[in-house]
């Protein structure tokens, strides 16, 4: 799924570095570069600046350079806000330990009924969690 992963330590809490993830190549003319892949995970999100927002959702679809997210009756967030994505991955690392992806983004488009974000940061973050509407951890 990764072309490669990365371990750090920080503090007490290990992270898990995955780059290049989901990179297919689509073929053909049309405005995406990369392929979407359909997955529906829990989301919480929150925007930088002000003012600031915070809400959840599910996703719609994903790939390696941005993500769809369905939010409705959320706040209509402003195209070019910043955003920190949090999402509860499907798959247990070890077997037993739950992960979160963490993303780095702008919004793209936003309406009633959700918003894209393209990321920023290419260095995507899988951090051990645990499962639940906890708080952002920063």
């Amino acid at each position: 799924m990764a072309d490669s992963i990365r371990h750090s330590q920080t503090g007490n809490a290990r992270n898990i570095f995955c780059v290049g993830m989901l990179s297919s190549e689509v073929s053909g003319p049309g405005r995406r570069s990369k392929t979407r892949f359909p997955i529906a995970l829990q989301i919480r999100y929150r925007t930088f600046g002000t003012p600031e927002f915070s809400g959840s959702g599910k996703t719609v679809n994903l790939s390696s350079q941005g993500i769809f997210i369905a939010a409705k009756g959320q706040h209509e967030l402003s195209v070019g806000a910043g955003v920190e994505i949090l999402a509860d991955w499907p798959v247990l690392l070890d077997g037993t330990t739950p992960l979160q992806l963490k993303v780095l983004g702008r919004v793209v488009r936003s309406d009633t009924s959700g918003f894209a974000v393209s990321f920023t940061n290419k260095n995507t973050e899988f951090q051990i969690t645990k499962r639940g509407p906890e708080a952002f951890t920063g």
